[in-house]
């Protein structure tokens, strides 16, 4: 959201070549965005902002080749595992947002088993990443900036 305007605005990256089938989707509520994800659409890239004060939800979504995304619109940090890991998910996306006294929510995409262990941390400061990195034995995989407060 642009500061003090209440306008959404996105960062676009472009390429110059088409993916047939990718589409971009912008504005969904929560219920939108688990349609959309009907078995076959793969999650690129996902954000999530206020609108008006409303929760929306944007994806960039492209045909998957073996089965598509899963969208968990709101989880707090301690449910990531205990939701995916069950039904034998890895979360390939992940958005937090801050929601006052209920504190951190993730907005998670996720799909089918493709690796064997993960793990979701949220708002760790910039000085503790390569030590989250390093206690974990683990590389990043995506990333994104929070900050309470903001989207």
């Amino acid at each position: 959201m642009l500061p003090r305007s209440g306008v959404v605005g996105f960062t676009l990256v472009l390429e110059a070549q088409s993916c047939p089938g990718r589409a971009v989707h912008t504005d969904l509520s929560a219920d939108e965005s688990t349609a959309l994800l009907n078995g076959d659409q793969v999650v690129v890239n996902l954000a999530t902002y206020l609108r008006d004060g409303s929760r929306c939800f944007a994806a960039i979504v492209e045909p998957g080749d073996s089965g598509g995304s899963v969208f968990f619109p709101s989880l707090n940090p301690e449910e990531v595992r205990t939701t995916l890991g069950p039904r034998g998910l890895i979360p390939t996306r992940a958005r937090a947002y801050h929601v006052g006294p209920a504190g951190w929510r993730l907005a998670v995409s996720a799909e089918r088993g493709r690796g064997t262990s993960w793990s979701v941390v949220v708002d760790v400061d910039v000085d503790d990443v390569a030590e989250r990195l390093e206690k974990l034995q683990a590389y990043p995989f995506h990333w994104t900036w929070t900050r309470a407060g903001m989207v």
